[in-house]
């Protein structure tokens, strides 16, 4: 298992919501944990053994949830600036 695994991918949610946040949207704790566990699996994919990645995921479930946590209350929603809407002609 990659050392920072957690960490790392942590770090990678983070800027996922950060991009969504921009849209004017604020996620809630399940799209957060969604996202964040969706990285772990693209790394942990390259793991060949099934147990050993369900061993990481178990042991560490109260990790993701604080770091779901700590997403959830870093949002910082924006309100996008409006597009100008093109003339029309009817």
């Amino acid at each position: 298992m990659p050392k920072n695994l957690l960490t790392d991918s942590s770090i990678e949610a983070q800027d996922l919501v950060k991009r969504f946040n921009k849209t004017g949207k604020k996620l809630s704790r399940n799209d957060i944990k969604v996202i964040l566990i969706a990285r772990l699996i693209t790394t942990l994919s390259r793991v060949k053994e099934i147990e050993m990645i369900l061993d990481y995921l178990d042991s560490n479930e109260a990790n993701i949830d604080k770091f779901v946590e700590v997403i959830w209350n870093s949002q910082t929603v924006e309100i996008p600036e409006p597009k100008e809407l093109q003339p029309s002609l009817f």
